[in-house]
């Protein structure tokens, strides 16, 4: 499948993103771009912060029109997990397609990181290097808490909590230089999904 099929970037965190014009378009959805992003969120109830986050973007007026001002375009960045449900919602062939596009982008980005993790130096091979230091201290603290978060993320059942515990994690390694595994696996991404949109055609009947 084409790499290019959807561009897929990276946020500062280094969570994957789409922009959500990109998903429209490809879906070829037969309603207006904003009135379709907009339905979608109060429909299913997606969160600003967690599944989404909206950009404003200054757009340059066309030199050719007279009389043109610098226009304000609101730009929504998805996570895949929500990208995949608005797919599946379409329940199209485009959009089992870039759900299957996206799932294909998401394992790249865990191998990508299991070579990283690979290639983290062990502790004590930094303490031969440095010494028993302050620093060598502080990475041993960073290590701990490491561990500790990660456990408290494994028992946490809500999904803020999870969201909350996966942030700090994922801050914790950053410094230490280890990568984070993903939220959710994907067949809890599927799982998810499929008792989400249940929910929600109960008392929404989906647009073709």
């Amino acid at each position: 499948m084409e790499q290019s099929l959807i561009p897929v970037f990276q946020a500062n965190d280094q969570q994957l993103l789409c922009n959500a014009r990109d998903l429209h378009e490809f879906l070829e959805v037969g309603r207006r771009f904003t009135t379709w992003i907009q339905g979608r969120i109060d429909e299913y109830g997606f969160v600003e912060g967690e599944d989404f986050t909206v950009i404003t973007d200054l757009r340059l007026p066309d030199p050719g029109v007279s009389k043109a001002r610098v226009q304000e375009a609101t730009e929504y960045h998805l996570t895949l997990d929500m990208a995949k449900e608005l797919a599946m919602i379409e329940n199209n062939a485009m959009g089992r397609r870039v759900r299957r596009y996206f799932i294909q982008r998401e394992r790249q980005a865990i191998e990508l990181l299991q070579q990283q993790a690979d290639s983290v130096r062990p502790l004590e091979e930094v303490r031969a290097e440095i010494g028993d230091t302050p620093k060598f201290r502080y990475l041993l603290i960073l290590q701990e808490q490491s561990r500790s978060c990660a456990r408290q993320l494994d028992q946490a059942q809500g999904p803020h909590e999870r969201y909350t515990l996966h942030c700090q994690l994922r801050q914790i390694n950053n410094v230490i230089g280890i990568p984070t595994q993903p939220l959710v696996k994907q067949d809890e991404v599927d799982m998810l999904a499929s008792a989400h949109k249940g929910s929600a055609t109960s008392t929404h009947k989906l647009e073709n």
